[in-house]
């Protein structure tokens, strides 16, 4: 009787393992199913870089070529009050240069050329928001975080949107919620999305509050996918998406019921996931 019923759980084993993709092909960690992600979203974090630097032109406009939703990169203010599409607070690691974006003209800043993630030095420069809406317009939605608000780049950015009629293609994201309350409050057409980092910021614990009810999203830490977080952001917000996710399996695939869109590094692998999974 137990030989005949280790039989049974081994064919039955067997029969489990061929309805299922091998955990190699899919990026699963073992025993997972393969997660319903035809609804998510891909957003390309800092345009499509993996042989070009990152929030370079070069980089944005092959997020368009490769079929994307969106597109997010990060502007800032030269000195001379050009919105610049770059992410850290101090030029080395990308230029090379000392300093921040704010210390040069927006002249100055487009001599300094970006490096690649291998470290080599590109032909391309730090581009200007009006060199992104020139060369893309309205083919693809943008996501533009403001790295340090200021009603100065806030102002800048608004009209610049309204000047290029993008005001149905572009959403602003930002860690300060302050920031974003302002940005709704000069034009509600334009979506708002606040990024958080931790599950101590007040958004995660609370129920609805008059604060945030401008917001569009929340756009979570991968860190932060879990049950408790995730009902909590529902009772108020519809939209949850997380950010930076290279990989299906760097958060829980029950998560995958309530993110709408995924910030990634890699959106090469999502489409190709998206594919094979369909």
């Amino acid at each position: 009787m137990g030989k005949r019923l280790f039989v049974l759980l081994l064919l039955l084993f067997c029969a489990c393992e061929k309805t299922s993709q091998p955990v190699e092909e899919v990026g699963l960690r073992s025993g997972e199913q393969s997660p319903e992600v035809s609804h998510v979203k891909i957003i390309a974090h800092r345009g499509v870089h993996g042989d070009t630097p990152e929030n370079s032109l070069k980089s944005i406009e092959k997020a368009f070529a490769i079929g994307l939703d969106v597109v997010e990169f990060d502007v800032q203010l030269s000195k001379d009050g050009e919105i610049m599409i770059f992410h850290d607070e101090k030029l080395e690691r990308m230029t090379g240069k000392a300093g921040t974006v704010e210390d040069y003209t927006k002249e100055e800043l487009q001599t300094f050329h970006l490096k690649k993630s291998n470290g080599q030095f590109a032909q391309e420069v730090i581009p200007t928001l009006k060199e992104v809406f020139d060369m893309l317009g309205n083919k693809i939605n943008y996501y533009i975080e403001i790295k340090f608000p200021s009603e100065e780049i806030e102002e800048k950015l608004l009209s610049m949107v309204k000047a290029y009629d993008l005001e149905s293609k572009v959403s602003v994201l930002s860690f300060s919620n302050g920031c974003l309350k302002r940005i709704s409050d000069k034009n509600k057409s334009i979506p708002c999305r606040l990024l958080l980092y931790t599950e101590k910021e007040p958004p995660v614990s609370s129920l609805h509050l008059p604060d945030y009810s401008h917001l569009k999203s929340v756009v979570i830490n991968k860190g932060m996918v879990n049950y408790p977080i995730l009902l909590n952001l529902k009772r108020w917000i519809d939209t949850i998406e997380v950010y930076t996710l290279d990989t299906v399996d760097e958060v829980p695939v029950y998560g995958y019921s309530y993110i709408q869109s995924v910030i990634t590094d890699d959106p090469e692998y999502w489409l190709k996931y998206k594919k094979k999974n369909k």
